[in-house]
This record gives structure tokens, sequence and C-alpha cells, in this order.
């Protein structure tokens, strides 16, 4: 009786069938397509990842430059180049890339020179202090040699203008003893991974107190 069911016992398990190739073949295909959608769907999150990164860090410096220009902008002051012609200026420089102004900045009583500039792509800032205190008002030739250029932001390539001016009836200028108005028109880029993202800045218009 032990031996007849031993030997029926072998003979079920030797009769049992396995996969069959076509059964392999389907197993492999949804494998490869799941796999295939994972790594999609990886790819699609790193991808939007990076998005993100770069759109908050083009923003970011975008924002904090747009912010630095505007209130040391509205500062600026009139300064004369001294004895014996006594000449007042608004502005060093004023063109579509760079504007050079004098305030005082750091509201210690001496006035800076301060210049941004759109060079090769990046927005950068210099800054030269006065070897004379206010009340008595610096010459232009108090000041000393800028700084090394700090860089603030990293504009669009494509942006080759960034400041305009007016005057204090609102219209355009480019005489720099008509100026009352500054507008800053900032375009900044980041990129993060294999993705660059580029956000314009609304124009931001910027009168100067001293100069109304």
């Amino acid at each position: 009786m032990t031996m007849r069911l031993l030997t029926r016992t072998w003979d079920a398990i030797a009769s049992e069938d396995g996969f069959s190739l076509g059964e392999v073949m389907i197993t492999t295909l949804l494998l490869g397509f799941i796999l295939g959608a994972a790594y999609l769907a990886q790819g699609t999150v790193a991808s939007v990842s990076d998005g993100v990164i770069a759109r908050g860090q083009a923003t970011n410096q975008g924002q904090l430059a747009i912010e630095k220009m505007t209130r040391e902008i509205r500062m600026g002051q009139v300064v004369t180049d001294g004895p014996p012609n006594y000449n007042s200026y608004r502005l060093i420089q004023n063109s579509s890339t760079a504007i050079s102004f004098y305030a005082d900045i750091d509201h210690n009583g001496t006035l800076d020179r301060v210049t941004y500039k759109l060079t090769n792509g990046l927005l950068t800032r210099t800054i030269a202090t006065s070897s004379k205190h206010t009340p008595i008002l610096s010459y232009t030739t108090d000041f000393g040699s800028d700084s090394a250029p700090v860089t603030l932001a990293n504009v669009d390539p494509s942006v080759t203008s960034i400041f305009s001016y007016l005057d204090n009836h609102g219209n355009a200028t480019s005489a720099q003893i008509s100026v009352c108005a500054v507008q800053i028109a900032l375009s900044t880029v980041a990129k993060s991974g294999t993705t660059t993202l580029t956000v314009p800045f609304p124009m931001a218009t910027v009168d100067i107190r001293a100069f109304q």
C-alpha cells in the first residue's frame, strides 16, 4: 500500500507542466513595459523637479537684484566735479546696459558711487566710496577705484537692454541731467540638471527723490 502511494505521488509530480514559452514571453514583455514606464516616470519627475528648482533660482535672484537696485537708485544724489566749473552730475553713465550714480547707501554720512552693469549675461554691482563725508559734499574726484564686481543675477542672453530713463514729465530721455526716474526691465535665467528656465519680470520704475 505504501509503495503504491509513493508511486502515484511521483507520477503526479512528473506529470506537472512548467511555464510555456508563450507565458514566459508575455511575462517578459509585461516586465519590460513596467520597467520602461517606471523609467519614463522617473525621468519626468526629475525633469519637473529640475524645472521647479531652476524657476525658483531665477525668480529669487531676479527679485533680490530688482529690490537692491530699486532701493539704492532711489537714494541717488547730485554731485559736482568741483572747482573751477562745479558742473552737476546726477549720473555718471546712463546707458541701456549700465548705470552709475551717487548715494549714501549705508546711511553712514559718506557717499558711494554705485555701478550696475550688464556684461556677457551677468548683472554685476561695483562700489567706490568717497574720501569725504557729508554735509561737506563729495566731488566726483573724491572717489577711489571701483570694488571687484559682484554678480547679482544671470540674465537671459537675448537681453541687450535693462535700463531706460525718464524725465520729470515721464518722457524718455538720454540726457543724464534730465533723468528723474529709471526703468528696469530684467529677465533672469537659471539651470538645474538639463533644464534651463528664463523668468521675465515686470518693468520696475524707480523715482529718484533728489532729482525731482
